[in-house]
C-alpha cells in the first residue's frame, strides 16, 4: 500500500513555481523502506526527499518527527496523507490554491474509498458498502458546507490536510504525544488550531482515495474501531476541559446503546450502512464506558494492511 501511495506521488501536477520538498517518516526502530523511497527518487530526480525513522511506537510521534522535517528544510506549508491512500494528480495543486487564495491556516479535503482487489464474502461487501456511504455522507456535508461558507466547522484530520507552518511556528502548536497509540492526534491538532485563532476550511476537489483494507472489513474491527475512537475523543475532550461529564456520558451511554441495537436490527433493509453505523454505535457506547473509568485506547498497537 504504500508503494502504491508513493506511486501515485509521482503523478502529481505541482503548483506552479513551488517546491515540493517530500518527508517520510517510518515508525520502526530502523528505516526498512529505503529502497521504496530510492525507487521513488529515482523517479523523481530532482525533487528534494528525506527518510527518517522514530522509534517511539505512536502515530503522533511520527507525525511531530515529519514535522520536525519540514520546519528544518524550511518549508512553508506542510501536507499529510496516510500511507494506504492514493492521491489524485490534482490533488496537491487544489489544497494549494485553497489555502492561498482564501488565506487559510489550514485546508482538508475527501477521502473516498477503494474497495480491495480480493473477492469478498457478502458480510465484507455489505461493511464495504456501509464505509463508502459514510465517507459519501460526510464529503457530501462537507461539500454543502463549504457552499455556505460554513465550511470552517467541517473537523480537518491528516488523510487529508494541508497546514501553514508559519502558523505552528508562531504558536508552538505540535501533535500531542501523550496520546501515544490512541489515534486522535489529528483531530485534538484541528481543535487546538481553531482554538488558538487558526482560518480552516475545505477544498471539495483536492481528492485522496483509501484502499480499505481486507482485515478492517469485520465486524469485530468496525465495532473497535468505534470504541476507540470514542474512547480517544472523551479523553481528548476530558484533558482538555478537566471534566469527567458523568451525566452527559450516562445519557450518550444510552442513547448509542439505543441506536446500535436499531440500526442492527433494520441493517437487512438497508444494506451495510446501517450495519457499519450500528457495530460503531455499539462501539461508541463502550468506548464512553472505558473512558469513565480511566481506559487508554492502543488502537493503533496493531497495524492492519499490506
Amino acid at each position: 500500500m504504500f508503494a502504491e501511495a508513493l506511486m501515485s506521488l509521482t503523478k502529481l501536477d505541482f503548483p506552479v513555481a513551488v517546491d515540493v520538498v517530500f518527508c517520510f517518516a517510518e515508525n520502526a526502530d530502523t528505516l526498512s523502506v529505503g529502497n521504496e523511497i530510492e525507487a521513488f527518487q529515482a523517479e523523481l530526480p530532482t525533487a528534494e526527499v528525506h527518510a527518517a525513522h522514530e522509534a517511539r511506537l505512536g502515530i503522533p510521534f511520527a507525525r511531530n518527527k515529519v514535522l520536525d522535517m519540514a520546519l528544518e528544510a524550511d518549508c512553508d506549508f506542510l501536507a499529510f496523507i496516510d500511507d494506504d491512500e492514493v492521491v489524485d494528480p490534482l490533488w496537491l495543486r487544489n489544497l494549494y490554491a485553497a489555502i492561498e487564495d482564501r488565506g487559510l491556516d489550514l485546508v482538508g479535503g475527501p477521502v473516498r474509498t477503494l474497495a480491495p482487489t480480493a473477492e469478498l464474502s457478502m458480510v465484507k461487501r455489505k461493511i464495504l458498502g456501509g464505509l463508502t456511504s459514510r465517507a459519501t455522507r460526510i464529503e457530501r456535508v462537507a461539500a454543502m458546507r463549504t457552499a455556505s461558507k460554513m465550511d470552517h466547522t467541517v473537523s480537518i484530520v491528516t488523510n487529508n490536510w494541508l497546514v501553514r507552518l508559519d502558523f505552528l511556528r508562531r504558536t508552538r502548536i505540535r501533535f500531542d504525544e501523550g496520546l501515544g497509540l490512541s489515534g486522535g492526534s489529528d483531530i485534538a491538532i484541528y481543535r487546538e488550531i481553531r482554538a488558538a485563532g487558526g482560518r480552516t476550511g475545505w477544498a471539495p476537489d483536492a481528492l485522496v482515495y483509501e484502499e480499505i483494507p481486507e482485515d478492517r472489513l469485520s465486524l469485530a474491527y468496525q465495532f473497535a474501531r468505534g470504541r476507540d475512537q470514542q474512547l480517544a475523543t472523551y479523553n481528548i475532550k476530558r484533558s482538555q476541559s478537566g471534566r469527567r461529564r458523568l451525566g452527559t456520558s450516562v445519557l450518550f451511554i444510552l442513547v448509542k446503546s439505543l441506536l446500535g441495537g436499531i440500526r442492527v436490527l433494520f441493517s437487512p433493509f438497508f444494506g451495510g450502512t446501517t450495519l457499519v453505523l450500528g457495530l460503531r454505535s455499539f462501539g461508541a457506547a463502550v468506548g464512553r464506558t472505558k473512558g469513565l473509568i480511566g481506559s487508554e485506547s492502543t488502537h493503533y498497537r496493531r497495524v492492519a494492511g499490506h
